[in-house]
């Protein structure tokens, strides 16, 4: 007869191999796979060109790279937007890449890779490339004072955007991706002369240059030249020409009796800058138009003795659109002489 003791610790121990069985499944039965480490970061120099920026060696930068002789499909290649560039091995934990110009004609971004071992893909900016297509007012005039130049273009980007007018760096006081305004100084204005401009977006994108003139300041004191004759000026046959003489001895152009307008005209477009007028003892005022959009100019002149005798009005001209044709009128029935024109060259 089985004792009853042995019974219950029979099932005791069968009770406790049965726990053990389930906490052996539970614990150590399963085995949780290892996990795959990923893949090792890749930097890369540089980050970024312009579009339209010659051939360039990319550096790419990271761990594990690999140079195999017996068996080349195994080595480390830079992946260009998915495709292989030729590479070459330089360490362990260094390559560089051949990038073309065709790679980077367009803006946008692309990314670069490694393939063996691979490695986190690396971002590339390609920059569009500012382009500049014009300027308004389009030239200036040596010894003119500050101005407000607006250059026109495109892809151009706010925020340390440089123009460089000549060898001179100036900073836009508005940035639009089409038109930049700056301030021209003075200082730049002092001789005629071509100037090269560049624009610079913060990121290091640089325009092609575009050549902006400024034009000499021709002066044209009478006596001379004659109506019809030299210095690019000629005179409709509503003007007169009076030689200085003793009791005047200034000489001018000035309206034929009864004449109350005339014209003049350059040879070419020029832009009119000022004249020096003398009238007679009657009030009147002086007009001034050109054959483009610029407004009328006029200017009153009161009552001064006769001819005025060696003196004259400055009359100013402030218009930015060149002048072909000037049509001067003076609206009192004496005449009007001009004794000095001075214009935007060529002489």
């Amino acid at each position: 007869m089985v004792d009853l003791f042995v019974i219950l610790a029979l099932i005791l121990l069968l009770a406790v191999v049965a726990l053990l069985r389930f906490v052996g499944c539970a614990s150590f039965g399963s085995s949780t796979p290892a996990e795959t480490p990923p893949p090792p970061v890749l930097s890369i120099s540089p980050t970024s060109k312009t579009a339209g920026d010659p051939d360039f060696t990319l550096t790419a930068n990271g761990t594990g790279f690999v140079d195999n002789p017996v068996d080349p499909v195994k080595n480390s290649q830079v992946q260009w937007k998915g495709s292989p560039r030729p590479t070459t091995f330089v360490s362990a934990t260094q390559l560089t890449a051949a990038i073309t110009a065709a790679d980077i004609a367009i803006a946008g971004s692309a990314t670069v890779a490694v393939s063996t071992p691979p490695h986190l893909d690396a971002n590339f900016t390609i920059n569009p490339k500012p382009t500049i297509s014009g300027f308004d007012p389009p030239d200036a005039t040596a010894g003119d004072p500050d101005f407000e130049l607006t250059v026109n273009g495109s892809n151009f980007s706010d925020g340390g955007l440089k123009v460089k007018f000549g060898n001179t760096d100036l900073t836009p006081g508005s940035v639009t991706d089409t038109v930049i305004k700056i301030t021209v100084p003075a200082t730049e204005l002092g001789s005629p002369r071509p100037v090269t401009v560049t624009v610079t977006n913060g990121n290091g994108a640089t325009s092609g240059p575009l050549t902006f003139t400024i034009f000499p300041l021709v002066t044209v004191t009478f006596p001379g030249p004659q109506p019809g004759t030299g210095n690019n000026l000629n005179f409709d046959a509503k003007w007169g020409w009076e030689t200085g003489t003793s009791d005047d001895p200034f000489s001018h152009i000035f309206f034929v009796a009864g004449g109350l307008s005339g014209t003049f005209t350059f040879a070419g477009p020029r832009l009119l800058k000022s004249m020096e007028v003398a009238a007679n003892a009657f009030p009147g005022t002086v007009m001034v138009t050109d054959n483009t959009t610029n407004p009328l100019q006029s200017l009153p002149i009161d009552a001064i003795p006769p001819r005025i005798r060696g003196t004259s009005l400055r009359f100013p001209i402030n218009w930015k659109l060149k002048s072909t044709t000037v049509s001067v009128a003076f609206n009192n029935p004496n005449s009007l002489s001009i004794h000095k024109i001075t214009y935007q060259g060529p002489a």
